[in-house]
């Protein structure tokens, strides 16, 4: 709540007659300053460009319903969020089939239109496939230990953003025990 009024000026509490402590811009009588925390600069995050409208896109426009069909020419530079939320980091999924669910999430959110796909190494090596949707599935993957990470790249694959590498455990029933 002060960190607005710091870059005004100071910030001055006091206590009323009442004994509620009162926090302002203005000093008052028998008012103490507060020394607010120096907070570094950031940079501001820029929204991404687009020359034509998007059905869903980074700025949020709709297609009027006559350009439904048409594709979007977008000039697309990052996006500002992109990590593995599923499987979470350090989770023991239990699959005897060795399917594992994996999804993905974009700040703004993907939009197939755009051309955008997802490359994915699992254990350091790329999925044959790259994937067109933020939710899909590994199919018959090994007990153990693994690492995943994604790369989303844009339409001319360019890099647009990459995922952090998180680790996950696949345990699977032992065919050596089958009833």
């Amino acid at each position: 709540m002060a960190l607005p009024l710091c870059a005004f000026g100071g910030v001055y509490k006091w206590v009323g007659p009442d004994g509620n402590v009162t926090y302002s811009d203005k000093p008052q009588p028998g008012a103490t300053e507060i020394e607010m925390p120096k907070f570094p600069a950031v940079a501001p995050i820029t929204a991404p460009v687009t020359t034509a409208p998007a059905a869903s896109g980074p700025t949020g426009d709709k297609i009027p319903p006559e350009k439904k069909d048409a594709k979007p020419a977008t000039i697309f530079k990052s996006y500002v969020k992109f990590s593995i939320v599923t499987p979470e980091n350090d989770a023991t999924a239990r699959e005897n089939d060795g399917n594992v669910n994996v999804e993905l999430v974009t700040e703004p959110a993907w939009n197939p239109q755009w051309g955008h796909k997802a490359r994915v190494m699992l254990d350091g090596k790329p999925l044959p496939d790259m994937q067109t949707t933020a939710k899909f599935q590994l199919k018959n993957i090994d007990r153990g230990t693994h690492s995943l990470q994604a790369t989303m790249l844009d339409a001319k694959g360019a890099v647009l953003a990459t995922s952090q590498t998180i680790t996950f455990h696949l345990k699977r029933r032992s065919t050596q025990f089958r009833k």
